[in-house]
Parts: structure tokens; sequence; C-alpha cells
């Protein structure tokens, strides 16, 4: 890390830990992105009951009630393939399968399926050495000393550089300071996790195909796997982020993952070659064990004990294929794994990771599957019994009383509505929080609340929920919100507020406790404050003899840096009352 760097990533860590004011970043980097739209994937893949591709329906309940009873795991969907075929899908609470997904590090698969699209057409060497494809971006001491960094280095995470995730976002040359920054062990040989290998693995197919990351994929991956509706967060020199950034739905994920376990076909097409699927589904590096059960192929983790694959981004997003049985299991979730540590993989081992017949009788457990988890189409009884019976969703009376109502925020500080660890993923940080205020119109309850830079009108349901767009400071997110009203032990009136950032795996809760002369307002988030500690000592455990993480980890254990950390996730926030 450069002394520049390092001053830069210690004062924005600073300005991060203050929660007395908004954060303002070092750098920008391109906003502009739309919300992505809730619909089934283009050309969708057949779908059978489990007993049809050999599974029980019996083991599917069980494992999918799991997932649905671990709070630690938090999952938002599920969705289970055998040989190409689904046979189990479910959307958890108010969240929605369909809707393209925030993914975190499986961009980094996609980037490598992109690199060996390139080798297979002959404009890509694993073996070239990257200053010879960015000669411009090699500064003076850097050839003084010449440090060999191959393709192959950068697709095993064995490249060695420094320049890492956190210096990122306190510069805009992130090719030039990858291939100046000073090396981490000897590079080819040392596995060490860093995303920025990755984007430079996305700078990289950039240059050699001469268009962006995204269009290459889709004219040669998206478009003949009928994947659609996805998108590529870019960074400050007009690249796509490579290791992170990528929005892509779980049945288009799962798409992917059939071509990979064809050996690089999908539907009699070729899409890549059985060659470099086979390097990239290979371990090529030895991951240490905390990490999970998975060695390290071509930015793709590869079982150490089973012929199985696995594209893994952090707060739980999973695609596993095993390729001796046919399964696939995509995961998206919103928990605190950064690796392969959640219990999800336990389950999978337990249910999925065992030899099964080719088919099996039809089971009535199938129903009690569907009655539980599925969506069976309502009979025509009942259909007309809804028809006559039915009614609008009404707003419970209390809220009548909050209609026109407007409220004061009291040193709110850096308190907003987007959640904080999403704030530090997007360096879009909240403007602090001004006024609060509720409104019915249209017999539909709203929030209304206001940052210094930023108003968000939130519609909120109660039978179910509202959904809307919210506008972070340039990039549009879609959100499913749901309200309670309720008392507390006091008598006072509560309405409780839980926002779904369905594109992401973050939910947004706030508890508001009125009194005659205002109200206090409670945040918090999922994943929330619990989610720094385990990155920090992931991070720990992999560089044990990195100075600033742990200086971190000792401060984490210390009554101020833990007050700090409560003000940042689960704020408190006194309103006075000032209108109606």
């Amino acid at each position: 890390m450069s002394i520049l760097n390092l001053n830069r990533s210690i004062s924005l860590g600073g300005r991060m830990l203050d929660p007395s004011e908004p954060t303002q970043p070092i750098i920008a980097l391109p906003r502009g992105k739309q919300a992505l739209p809730v619909r089934p994937t283009a050309a969708p893949l057949e779908r059978v009951t489990p007993e049809a591709v050999g599974v029980p329906s019996s083991l599917v309940e069980e494992f999918a009630a799991l997932l649905e009873a671990n709070d630690e795991i938090n999952a938002h969907s599920l969705l289970l393939l055998r040989n190409g075929r689904v046979f189990f899908e479910h959307s958890f609470g108010d969240r929605d399968i369909r809707c393209p997904g925030y993914v975190f590090s499986c961009s980094k698969s996609f980037v490598s399926i992109a690199v060996g699209m390139l080798w297979d057409e002959g404009k890509l060497d694993l073996n070239e050495d990257i200053e010879s494809i960015f000669p411009d971006k090699v500064g003076r001491l850097a050839r003084l000393s010449p440090r060999t960094v191959t393709v192959s280095d950068l697709l095993t995470m064995t490249s060695g550089a420094s320049f890492n995730e956190a210096e990122s976002m306190c510069t805009e040359e992130w090719i030039r300071e990858f291939i100046t920054s000073a090396a981490i062990g000897e590079n080819g040989r040392e596995f060490f996790y860093n995303s920025m290998n990755t984007y430079m693995l996305a700078a990289i197919a950039v240059k050699k195909s001469g268009t962006d990351l995204s269009e290459f994929l889709k004219q040669r991956l998206f478009e003949p796997l009928s994947i659609t509706d996805v998108f590529w967060e870019k960074g400050p020199e007009g690249i796509e982020k490579g290791g992170w950034g990528l929005y892509i739905r779980p049945e288009d994920m799962a798409k992917v993952g059939i071509m990979l376990q064809n050996g690089g076909t999908y539907r009699g097409k070729r899409i890549l070659s059985e060659e470099y699927v086979k390097k990239a589904t290979s371990s090529h590096a030895r991951a240490p064990e905390s990490f999970g059960d998975f060695n390290y192929g071509y930015q793709i983790w590869v079982g150490r004990s089973r012929d199985t694959f696995l594209f893994n981004g952090m707060l739980g997003q999973n695609m596993y294929a095993d390729r001796e049985n046919g399964i696939i299991c995509v995961v998206y979730a919103g928990n605190t794994d950064s690796f392969q540590q959640s219990e999800v993989f336990g389950y999978i081992k337990r249910y999925l990771s065992r030899d099964f017949p080719d088919t099996l009788p039809p089971s009535p457990e199938y129903k009690h599957l569907m009655e539980r988890f599925g969506k069976l189409p309502p009979s025509f009884l009942s259909k007309l019994k809804s028809f006559i019976f039915s009614k609008k969703t009404e707003i419970p009376p209390q809220c009548a009383a909050l209609d026109g109502t407007v409220y004061r925020a009291e040193k709110s500080g850096s308190v907003g509505f987007f959640p904080f660890v999403m704030q530090t993923v997007f360096n879009n940080y909240a403007t602090g929080i001004r006024e609060i205020s509720f409104a019915i119109k249209e017999d539909t309850f709203f929030l209304i609340y206001k940052e210094r830079e930023t108003t968000f009108t939130i519609p909120v349901g109660f039978e179910k929920p509202e959904q809307c767009t919210a506008d972070i400071n340039g990039d549009a997110f879609l959100i499913s919100c749901r309200g309670r009203m309720g008392t507390d032990m006091r008598g006072r009136t509560t309405l409780e507020i839980k926002c779904e950032f369905l594109e992401l795996p973050t939910t947004r809760l706030i508890t508001f406790t009125f009194t005659h002369h205002g109200a206090e307002m409670k945040q918090s988030e999922l994943p929330g404050k619990k989610l720094i500690g385990s990155i920090l000592r992931s991070q720990s455990d992999e560089r044990p003899d990195n100075v600033i993480l742990s200086t971190l980890l000792e401060k984490a254990g210390s009554d101020t840096f833990e007050n700090k950390f409560t003000q940042l996730f689960e704020p408190t926030v006194t309103l006075k009352r000032i209108g109606k």
C-alpha cells in the first residue's frame, strides 16, 4: 500500500466511523443504475417434480425448512435443479426469486468465462505478463525492479499484489495502482484472495475484446442462454468492477451452471471450450481451511472432497454445482458469510451431496411440499370465493392519526435510509436525516424520509407489502415495504417498517415509538454490525501480519468502538413533532 493510499484509507475509515457527520467519499464512482424488472427469465428452464428427477419431496421439504428456520442464514430465495430441470423454487418472506440480485463475488466466475472465451479465440495467452498488456501503466520504479504477474496468476488469486478493495475507494487509477503495488508473498505460488485480481482480468478482457465486458458477454453468453436484465457496475476507469458489481436473477445464474456442468455447452450449443471448463473448475491454489471445503480454480471455487464447483459471493450468494449427481443449488441470502463458512454448506452436504436414482415414483409428499412452500394453482371454487369475498386491504386505524404529521430529527449525524453496509459497498453515503413525516394518499400509507439532500417517499403495506423505487444518489433500487402497528409495554403506539431492497441482500428495519411531543426512531439492518467483525476476522486469518486489521480487531473489543458501531448500524434518533 502506498503512503498516499494508506493515508486516504485511514481518512475514509475515520469518516465512516464518525456517526456525528455524513461520510464524504474520496472518489466518485459512476452512477445511473436503474431499478431492474421483476419478471421470469426469458426461455425458462423445464419445471418438474422432485420425484421426476429422482429426489424425494420429503428431503426437499426438510432442506428448505432448515433454510427458512435459520435466522443466521437469512435465506431470500432457493432454486434446485437436476440435469438442467428445476424441481424446486421458493422466495422467502417478501423476497422475489424473479428479481435480479446483486451477487458480489459470484461476479468473478463470469469474468473467468470471458477470459476463457478470449483464450478459446486465440486472443489471450494465460501466460501473458500483465505489464506487457498495459505498458503505459508501468511506473519508472516498477521498470527498475520488474515483477512478472501473468493472467494465470490473476485467475488463481496468486498474483501477490497488495492493492486491494479498500484501497480502490481511495484512488481512480485502479490498473496503475495494481501493477505498481508492492508484492505480498511470492506471486504465482501463494493464494491471496483479492478482488482487484479480477478487476485486472476484466480490464484485460476489455482491452483484448475491444468492447465493454458486459457487451462481450451479452453476445457470447447472455444472449445464447436467453439471459436478460443483467447489470454490471463500473469502476472509475469505465471498466466493469469484475470482482463484484453484477446483478443477475437466480435462474439465469443456474443456466450458466448448467453450461459448465455440460462441459461448456448449453442446449446443444458450444459456449465455452471443454478444455477451458476443465481448467477453470480444477484446483490450482489451495485456500486456507478456514475458507471452507473448497480450493480455487480460475475464479471459481472447486470442491476438495467431491467433484463440485461453486460461484460464491459474500452475504450468502451461492451457486453450488455437483457434477457427480447433476444437482445445482442456487441460494441468495443476506447474512454474514464471507466465504463458505455458512451452515448452508452443511445442509447441502447432508441433503444434496449423495447419489440419487434417475427417477422415483410419484409421491403424496409432493403435495405437502407444495402446500408448505409452493404455489399450487387455485381451484375454480377458491377463485370464485376470492372474487366474491375479496376486499381492499385496509390501513390500520392508528395510521389516520399520523396522516400529515411532521417530525424533525435532532442530532441525526450520518443516519440515513440506505443500510450502512450497502453505503460502504457502493461508496454511496447517506446525507443525514432531517425530517420524518407520514401521509395517506389514495388509500395508501406513506413514510416520507427526508435527508439533507434526498427525500424518500415510501409506500407501506400492512397485509401485504408495497413496492416502490428509491433513488439513492443516482442509483435506483427496488424496495418492498411492509408495516405493522402496535403498542409497547407502556401503551405507546408503535410502527414497525421492514424495507427489503429486493435487488440487494440487505434489509432496513425502522421502529417508531410515538409520544405526546414527538417520537423515537430506532433503525437496524440485516445483515448488521456483526458482519464487520466477521469480515475483519476472516481477513485477519489470511493476513495475520496486517497492522491495520489487527488494530481494528483490537478496537472492536473496546467500549468506544462498540458504541460507534451501534450508532452506525443501530442508531436511535429523537424526533420532535413540528406539524399537525
